[in-house]
């Protein structure tokens, strides 16, 4: 009978890694790390922010966008277990930078930058309208070069769901 080492998955282990290698090109991941740092003005988010002279610095908006987008393409929509993700999810940490948000932090961006969150694709998908809320994102194409990056929208007026399609070149 063959012998094997034995597989411990209940031990810990200190990594050294960097987080931008863990985004590899191609991933769903690493289109929305490229989408938000390349493509999107997040400048939409910043009149909220009342920090400028004094106060706590603030969790960047990027991250709690990338942090928030991946989770709802996984089907995780709970702060608490976005929260568990960012504390032991490796592409979570990569895409926040090792920053977790408290959960109240991603409930309160979510709830308070609800038309923000979507208004920041209309470069991408023209105008969206209002009343609507981000329910789902996804991107398909196999190939490194054109994808097709899906928004799934609720109209919260007509209480039905929309689904829009761009194109972009994401390497």
């Amino acid at each position: 009978m063959p012998r094997f080492m034995p597989l411990n998955y209940q031990q810990h282990s200190m990594v050294v890694i960097n987080y931008l290698d863990q985004l590899q090109a191609g991933t769903f991941e690493y289109a929305i790390h490229y989408l938000i740092e390349e493509k999107l003005d997040l400048s939409v988010f910043y009149p909220k922010y009342k920090n400028d002279a004094t106060g706590r610095l603030a969790y960047d908006p990027a991250a709690l966008l990338k942090i928030v987008l991946f989770a709802y393409s996984k089907g995780i929509t709970s702060s608490r277990e976005i929260q568990w993700c960012c504390e032991t999810n490796i592409i979570f940490k990569a895409l926040s930078c090792d920053s977790v948000p408290h959960f109240t932090t991603k409930a309160a961006f979510i709830s308070v930058h609800k038309d923000e969150i979507v208004s920041v694709f209309e470069p991408l998908f023209g105008n969206i309208g209002a009343n609507k809320r981000l329910n789902r994102i996804s991107l398909r194409g196999k190939d490194k070069g054109a994808r097709t990056v899906a928004l799934v929208l609720f109209d919260t007026q007509h209480r039905k769901t929309t689904s829009l399609r761009a194109v972009s070149n994401i390497n």
